[in-house]
């Protein structure tokens, strides 16, 4: 798991239509996508990243690289019930 890497796919995206019904949370979402790109990683320090694991000669089942956000953000969804996940990422993420 990467996390966002800083690229220009936010202005590659194809925007779909949407129902009126779901607009308001669609165009807050898509905002907070594009953002979360923005402020990504920057792609040399997940090529270094990269590099070093493929330097390695055993590795573990999982990598997390990443801000803190996003890699904490995994092992909370294994161990918080479903609702409560879900809240804490709303929270996080001004969507609530």
């Amino acid at each position: 798991h990467l996390g966002d890497i800083k690229t220009n796919i936010a202005e590659n995206r194809v925007k779909t239509k949407v129902s009126e019904a779901y607009k308001n949370v669609f165009d807050k979402v898509y905002a907070l996508m594009n953002s979360h790109v923005g402020d990504g990683t920057e792609p040399l320090d997940v090529a270094v990243y990269v590099d070093n694991l493929l330097q390695k000669s055993k590795w573990k089942a999982h990598y997390y690289f990443g801000k803190f956000g996003q890699k904490i953000g995994v092992p909370l969804k294994w161990i918080l019930p479903q609702n409560t996940y879900e809240n804490l990422m709303k929270k996080y993420n001004k969507m609530d």
